[in-house]
């Protein structure tokens, strides 16, 4: 065979062997997958591994209460079941999840903080061509950041003062685990917005409000003692803080009133 034949053929078989790579991280990022931030149910504060269950387009954290986003992830799994009871064959398509990787950039791109943090979640294989389903709890904004951007004065600019600026943030995030069968698996990334800012999301109530005062207050007689108020699942993350809460809770009056 002439050399420049043998250099098509050996150019010809490499691409192949990269379209089978390509088509083999493909296919890996569709096995297992990010579906959604699940909203957790009132009351229980519970999440439920269904993709019927609400959800968030996108997130809010305020930094007067806490500086962590920590999301419930509803996790998918295509993996193929490889059971089966008349071959008295256990399945290894099971899928212990054992972190995620997380990437916050800016709006325009720019990578703020990298990091991996260990959770923990099960997600069983697909039935057919329905999916298995499993909830994965991570951090989606660490402590780190969030006390970095607390202390950013284009953010908050003062301490214990409610600010009316909102940064918003991309949280980038995948998950990893290993099968029951040793096989890794990593889903693709999802991304998911966020919203942080510092005192948004007190709010003040009506009840809570002396009408002979500038509205909106929180000044009502024993509006903040003695008062039986609903807390959000987070303190803090996508709910409203009711401005009773916030001020039985010890937090700066900057933030607790208008």
């Amino acid at each position: 065979m002439k050399s420049w034949t043998k250099r098509i053929v050996g150019a010809a078989l490499m691409s192949g062997v990269l379209g089978l790579l390509v088509s083999a991280c493909a296919d890996n990022e569709s096995s297992v997958f990010i579906r959604q931030v699940l909203q957790p149910t009132t009351g229980t504060c519970t999440y439920g591994a269904d993709p019927s269950s609400m959800a968030y387009t996108e997130g809010t954290l305020d930094l007067a209460f806490r500086s962590e986003y920590t999301a419930g992830l509803l996790v998918g799994s295509q993996l193929v079941e490889r059971g089966s009871s008349q071959q008295i064959r256990t399945e290894t398509s099971r899928l212990r999840i054992e972190g995620s990787e997380v990437r916050i950039e800016t709006t325009d791109g720019s990578v703020l903080k990298e990091y991996t943090v260990p959770t923990s979640g099960f997600v069983d294989p697909a039935s057919g061509t329905t999916p298995g389903w499993g909830v994965v709890s991570s951090v989606l904004i660490d402590s780190a950041t969030g006390d970095a951007l607390r202390s950013s004065p284009s953010l908050v600019a003062a301490p214990g003062q409610r600010s009316t600026t909102i940064m918003r943030v991309v949280s980038v995030v995948k998950v990893f685990g290993t099968t029951l069968g040793g096989q890794k698996e990593t889903s693709g990334e999802f991304r998911f917005p966020i919203s942080v800012c510092y005192g948004c999301l007190v709010s003040f109530p009506p009840d809570a409000a002396d009408s002979t005062l500038p509205l909106p207050n929180c000044m009502a007689t024993g509006s903040t003692t003695g008062t039986s108020v609903s807390e959000p699942c987070y303190l803090g993350q996508d709910s409203a803080v009711d401005c009773r809460t916030c001020t039985n809770s010890g937090f700066p009056t900057g933030i607790c009133q208008p």
